[in-house]
């Protein structure tokens, strides 16, 4: 892969995982799906499923896990939630009708760093764990309108990982569990300074990689 659209590609997913330019929810949206997710919950109540997984950049203790029907990146009361165990295992039960929906993680601590995780992961359904790798994987669903496999496929390629490794649980590797926290570290320091208004969201990521090289070239003078 080119090395200027792998930099582009990386930063965009930095960005997102950030929350620099996630679509997120439409607050003007938000009382017609919270009503419509209550709906689908209660016309279903007899239908349920489980799915169960981890959630880890380290593993994350205490944290709110939540299916996001109506996808507009926040637990609503009417969503299925649950909280993981302290080794970031968790198991949600929901409406086996649901489809089209985002697993989220949000809060909880942070096992590995031993702070508060005041970020968001994002999965899609299917892949059960929530990491910063599925978080891309999302984020490439919806930026580029990608399937699942293909999303995964691109991921792994970006990352230099496996597919499985992609899906998988990056505390059971070193090497993975390295580099997931490398991206979230990565997202958080682009939060960071997104919020103190250094940084431009709308600012191609090329333009914005090269920003942040300046920044981190200029801290080691």
């Amino acid at each position: 892969m080119n090395k200027k659209v792998l930099m582009s590609t990386v930063v965009a997913s930095l960005l997102f995982l950030s929350g620099c330019g996630d679509g997120g929810g439409n607050s003007s949206n938000d009382e017609n799906t919270e009503q419509q997710t209550t709906t689908q919950q209660d016309n279903t109540k007899e239908e349920k499923t489980t799915t169960s997984g981890v959630a880890a950049d380290g593993y994350l203790k205490g944290a709110k896990v939540c299916l996001d029907i109506n996808n507009n990146g926040k637990c609503d009361n009417s969503e299925p939630t649950t909280t993981t165990d302290e080794n970031g295992n968790f198991s949600l039960d929901y409406n086996s009708s649901v489809s089209d929906a985002t697993l989220l993680v949000m809060g909880g601590e942070d096992i590995e760093r031993k702070i508060p995780f005041n970020y968001t992961l994002k999965a899609p359904l299917d892949a059960k764990n929530i990491t910063p790798f599925t978080t891309l994987i999302y984020a490439d669903m919806q930026k580029n309108k990608a399937t699942y496999s293909q999303a995964i496929d691109r991921v792994a390629d970006i990352l230099g990982i496996s597919t499985n490794d992609v899906v998988g649980d990056p505390t059971k590797s070193n090497k993975l569990k390295k580099l997931a926290l490398k991206l979230q570290i990565g997202a958080e320091f682009i939060a960071k300074i997104k919020d103190k208004n250094i940084l431009d969201c709308r600012q191609n990521p090329v333009k914005i990689s090269k920003r942040l090289r300046s920044d981190n070239e200029s801290k080691k003078d």
